[in-house]
């Protein structure tokens, strides 16, 4: 069973029985602290803001991998080897979720592109 909360989510509900009938995989993200940042501020992010992730406390590796995204590419790599799907069926999405959300009550992914 894999350790990483995406991973070991998807392993969970994930059919290997009749993986051919999945259609994708969607890793959701938070966007860390640089979320609603305007493109022209990113090159004055400090390393200081890069650990303030707005939603957990981690350590400093964790939070800039989160804040940078490459967090994300290292989950698709993982999840492409983890389940019998192809790359193009791994995406990614931006998790729109205020603490109390649940899917029931409108918590939705906001789908990115497909990633490879």
């Amino acid at each position: 069973m894999p350790v990483d909360s995406e991973h070991s989510a998807i392993f969970q509900v994930f059919d290997f029985v009749q993986a051919e009938k999945v259609e994708r995989i969607i890793l959701t993200a938070s966007g860390g602290p640089f979320r609603e940042m305007a493109q022209d501020s990113m090159a004055r992010v400090t390393p200081a803001a890069a650990v303030a992730h707005p939603n957990w406390s981690m350590g400093a590796k964790i939070s800039v991998d989160s804040a940078t995204m490459m967090n994300k590419g290292l989950e698709l790599i993982e999840a492409y080897h983890l389940f019998p799907v192809q790359a193009d069926q791994i995406e990614t999405g931006r998790l729109d979720v205020q603490v109390g959300d649940a899917p029931e009550h409108g918590a939705r992914v906001r789908q990115g592109p497909a990633r490879r």
